[in-house]
C-alpha cells in the first residue's frame, strides 16, 4: 500500500494547501471521583479500532499528566491515552463518522463516570457529555 513518494510530490502537495485534519480523543485514567478506571486500555484499543474503521487510522500515546476542571471548580488530575488521527477532509465531515464518534464517546463517558470526554478537530476542542 505504501508509494514512493517524491519531493516534488511534497512540495506540490504543501503549495496547493492540501490538508488532512487532525482528530484526538481523550481516554481518561481515572474517574471524577478520582478512583483508577481498571479498563482504560480497552476503551483505547476500541478507540484505535474505531479510528482505523472511520479514518484509516490511528495513534495511540500515553500521556504523562493532564488536569482538568470539574463542574464543582475541582482539579482532576488524570494520566491520558490520546488517540489520534490524520484523516481526509470528507471522511472527518462524514456525517455517519461524526455520529459514530460522538456515541463511542458518550458511550465511554458513561462507562468511565466522566463529566465529559475531550475530542479535538484541528484546533477545535469539545467536551461529549451525555
Amino acid at each position: 500500500m505504501s508509494k514512493s513518494v517524491t519531493p516534488k510530490q511534497v512540495i506540490a502537495t504543501l503549495k496547493a494547501g492540501i490538508r488532512h485534519d487532525l482528530v484526538i480523543l481523550a481516554i481518561p485514567s481515572h474517574d471524577r471521583k478520582n478512583k483508577k478506571i481498571s479498563d482504560q486500555d480497552q476503551w483505547a484499543d476500541e478507540a484505535l479500532r474505531l479510528f482505523s474503521t472511520l479514518y484509516g487510522g490511528a495513534t495511540a500515546f500515553e500521556t504523562f499528566a493532564g488536569v482538568y476542571k470539574s463542574s464543582e471548580d475541582e482539579d482532576l488530575w488524570d494520566e491520558p491515552i490520546l488517540i489520534e488521527s490524520y484523516a481526509e477532509r470528507e471522511r472527518v465531515e462524514s456525517e455517519s463518522n461524526l455520529k459514530e464518534l460522538l456515541d463511542f464517546a458518550r458511550r465511554m463517558r458513561k462507562g468511565t463516570d466522566q463529566e465529559s470526554i475531550l475530542l479535538v478537530l484541528n484546533e477545535y476542542r469539545w467536551f461529549i457529555g451525555a
